[in-house]
């Protein structure tokens, strides 16, 4: 973000959206995805696409019914878009686990866990 501080327009949606990915994911299940520091991020990408899709779909009546639809470039592009958002929560769940896992083997509980993102939550209020 700090390449636009010239003064001209640019997207903050982006912005916004990688911060509240990074905020969830930190909250929710304890994992930093780093989204804001990359500035990219495969489901934010996905989001937005499915996005432009469904807003394409509603304005086009000829897609409206889904045998139509599914068998269109749109089509497949959803499918695509939809199936990498399922694949980011499946390694999101997994990587939480195997944390799980690799802390009882080190005897540390859930409840004697330090917050690892205490100080990023700070940041982000």
């Amino acid at each position: 973000m700090e390449q636009h501080l010239d003064g001209s327009e640019f997207e903050v949606r982006k912005y916004v959206s990688l911060c509240a990915l990074d905020a969830i994911c930190a909250t929710a299940m304890g994992i930093n995805l780093k989204a804001m520091e990359s500035g990219k991020c495969e489901f934010d990408e996905a989001v937005t696409k499915l996005i432009h899709i469904v807003f394409k779909r509603g304005i086009s009546p000829w897609l409206y019914p889904d045998f139509i639809f599914n068998r269109t470039q749109l089509g497949t592009d959803q499918r695509k878009h939809i199936r990498s958002m399922q694949e980011f929560g499946i390694n999101v769940i997994r990587q939480k686990k195997a944390t799980i896992v690799r802390r009882s083997d080190e005897g540390v509980s859930a409840d004697n866990e330090q917050d690892s993102y205490g100080k990023y939550h700070t940041i982000q209020m």
